[in-house]
């Protein structure tokens, strides 16, 4: 279940934000400008990048890559602004967004990025994600803004690896747990990829895959990820289908 249900939201997420490509449009927020999103997992709000965590409907709120899976599932720019290869192939310079800042307001910079790596590359410390990076020979931040990647062996496929990991703020930060159990999120007014489009999203756990169709097609959410067998039940509904592969 690792990628599939945070691909899905993140996909929702681009719509919600605004971040979606040309000839797309937003789901419209319900009173309060406000969406609540139906989960079928439990969403967990710690570190994806440590073992027992990983990628899920919450950390894919919360936090940012280096490179991101888009819409129409290309990998693609996220912190990073732009990169550039060495003839040899045997290095890589990551160039960082200008004014990416935090949620508490810090700014981002590549010693966050040095933390992380650290962190996933210390044998101490135990980690979920199988970067597959045997052929990374070290890594230098000459400044602020730059981290290089170097090489033992050409690895054109870089950023896929580098999309698993969080390493900045995400589009929404984590306010508390509500009365019900809810997690709610507020918008990043400064979000590097552009402001969300709404203010507030609910994060409600429905792990029974017939009720979550259900609640959707009752309009009690607004976002879910459901199963083919439960299609019936929301499509003449207020609910826009949208039919994705996943693995």
């Amino acid at each position: 279940t690792g990628m599939r249900a945070p691909a899905v939201l993140w996909a929702a997420l681009l719509l919600a934000a605004g971040l979606a490509p040309a000839g797309e449009s937003p789901p419209a927020a319900r009173a309060g400008n406000m969406l609540v999103y139906g989960a079928g997992l439990k969403p967990l709000i710690n570190d994806p990048n440590l073992a027992g965590n990983g990628w899920n409907e919450a950390t894919s709120l919360t936090w940012s890559r280096l490179y991101r899976v888009g819409l129409r599932g290309r990998i693609e720019p996220d912190l990073v602004e732009r990169h550039e290869i060495s003839a040899d192939e045997l290095k890589w310079t990551l160039h960082l967004r200008h004014g990416v800042v935090w949620h508490d307001g810090r700014p981002v910079s590549s010693a966050d990025v040095r933390t992380t790596l650290e962190q996933l590359f210390d044998p101490n410390i135990a980690c979920d994600l199988d970067l597959n990076l045997p052929m990374v020979a070290g890594f230098d931040y000459p400044d602020g803004r730059t981290v290089i990647i170097r090489l033992n062996q050409p690895a054109p496929l870089l950023p896929v690896p580098l999309s698993e990991i969080a390493v900045g703020p995400g589009p929404f930060r984590f306010s508390g747990r509500l009365e019900d159990g809810a997690l709610e999120f507020l918008r990043h007014e400064p979000f590097h990829l552009g402001r969300p489009a709404v203010e507030r999203i609910l994060v409600r756990e429905i792990p029974d895959d017939a009720e979550r169709a259900a609640a959707l097609a009752r309009g009690e959410i607004d976002i879910a990820h459901i199963k083919p067998q439960q299609l019936g039940m929301v499509d003449g509904a207020r609910a826009r289908v949208v039919r994705m592969t996943t693995g």
